[in-house]
């Protein structure tokens, strides 16, 4: 039977993984689903450690589920190396890496019910804008990013998408919609709001 592992993100310090790492694994306990959690970033529970320790165990076929929205650095290289490095040690272990979460259908139904409640709360809206991580060397999250805008544009309201890093950088392009004075709704397209969710609306 195989092993099912939350690749979860994380942070190199601070507290936050463990509060992740409990809120996870009580939420999975309530589910009735027994899974690994491991994370990217930090020193214990990261994705060696976790599938060392299984394959230590006996364990020898893993299904890899990243917690991650768009396939970009962890998902096309972080991932994948510490698989490959495991794979040279032990060559008898399988393992299957899931799609990211947001190219799943539901994705869309989630940020639509993200728009209508906003769209119910506040003024007059003329534009909404998507703002997600994006990355300076990965073409793969824009595209994802693209396809979700456009299953998402069902409001007859225009609709742009924007991110934190890459060639659709939020500094570049938001001010010239922020000038004409517009109603905006800008939706945050992330796990949660945490650290580059906060400094954005600083920014």
């Amino acid at each position: 039977m195989a092993e099912n592992i939350l690749v979860i993100h994380g942070m190199r310090k601070g507290k936050q993984n463990n509060m992740i790492y409990e809120f996870v694994k009580q939420l999975m306990m309530s589910k009735n689903r027994h899974v690994h959690i491991a994370f990217l970033e930090g020193e214990t529970h990261n994705l060696r450690v976790v599938m060392n320790n299984l394959i230590r165990q006996g364990s020898f076929e893993f299904n890899i589920i990243p917690l991650l929205l768009f396939p970009a650095k962890h998902y096309l290289y972080d991932i994948p190396s510490v698989l490959g490095s495991l794979k040279s040690d032990y060559p008898h272990i399988r393992s299957n890496i899931a799609q990211p979460l947001g190219t799943h259908r539901e994705m869309s139904n989630i940020i639509n019910r993200r728009i209508a409640n906003a769209l119910v709360s506040v003024g007059h809206v003329n534009r909404i804008i998507l703002i997600a991580h994006g990355s300076s060397y990965y073409k793969e999250p824009d595209y994802a990013l693209n396809k979700l805008m456009r299953d998402c544009n069902v409001f007859n309201i225009p609709m742009q998408m924007m991110t934190v890093y890459g060639d659709y950088s939020y500094q570049l392009y938001i001010e010239q919609y922020l000038n004409k004075s517009e109603g905006i709704l800008i939706v945050p397209v992330f796990l949660y709001n945490g650290f580059l969710v906060k400094n954005k609306k600083r920014n």
